[in-house]
């Protein structure tokens, strides 16, 4: 909480502390490699790393940024580091497509299901 505002800052929450890792994360490289090659990033913001250190290890957490503060990186990245899965439940159609669209530019593998999908 911001003391001057009474504002949130944001931050990474993580769900479940005890919880061991599956195995050890990737190395910084890995991040390094995934964000050059899909965003053409250098570094990650230090909230966005903890998250998906958090992920990458196994471990639940709960990300709360502002708007434009780096959430989509936070599941966009872990299952390309992984070469794995992330499932991102959003209530608007109008923001998965958007996601999607922004995605597939980059050649990220993606898709929408919504009830619009027949």
């Amino acid at each position: 909480m911001d003391p001057r505002t009474g504002r949130s800052q944001g931050g990474v929450v993580p769900l479940d502390a005890a919880q061991p890792p599956v195995d050890a994360p990737p190395q910084a490289p890995d991040f390094e490699r995934v964000l050059r090659s899909y965003w053409g990033f250098e570094a990650l913001r230090p909230m966005q790393e903890e998250a998906i250190r958090a992920a990458l290890a196994g471990r639940d957490a709960l990300v709360i940024l502002p708007t434009g503060g780096g959430k989509s990186l936070c599941y966009q990245v872990p299952p390309l580091v992984r070469r794995g899965l992330s499932i991102v439940v959003s209530p608007l159609k109008a923001l998965m497509n958007d996601q999607v669209a922004g995605l597939e530019m980059i050649g990220y593998p993606v898709a929408a299901i919504h009830g619009d999908i027949s």
